[in-house]
């Protein structure tokens, strides 16, 4: 039997940046430019557990905002069900 590969966690503080930035990308900003925003104008941000964000914390933050915002249009546009990421109609 084949498993299907296991699905990374993300850490407490990467979800918490990942929430922040959410908020940045809701009023307005794309992924890229909350990255900036964040590095610019917040650099002394720190996650609930007092952490500073990281680089690969927000690499990883702006690919699933990307990715949310993508499946978000599809979904606009009719698509109903994403399996393993891709969409299907």
């Amino acid at each position: 039997m084949k498993f299907s590969k296991q699905q990374k966690s993300l850490s407490q503080p990467v979800i918490d940046l990942l929430s922040h930035m959410s908020k940045l990308v809701d009023k307005g900003l794309t992924p890229q430019e909350a990255v900036e925003w964040m590095i610019e104008v917040e650099p002394d941000w720190r996650c609930g557990r007092g952490y500073p964000f990281s680089t690969g914390g927000l690499k990883q933050a702006r690919i699933r905002l990307e990715r949310r915002i993508e499946m978000m249009s599809l979904a606009n546009k009719g698509t109903t069900t994403f399996i393993n990421n891709k969409p299907k109609k």
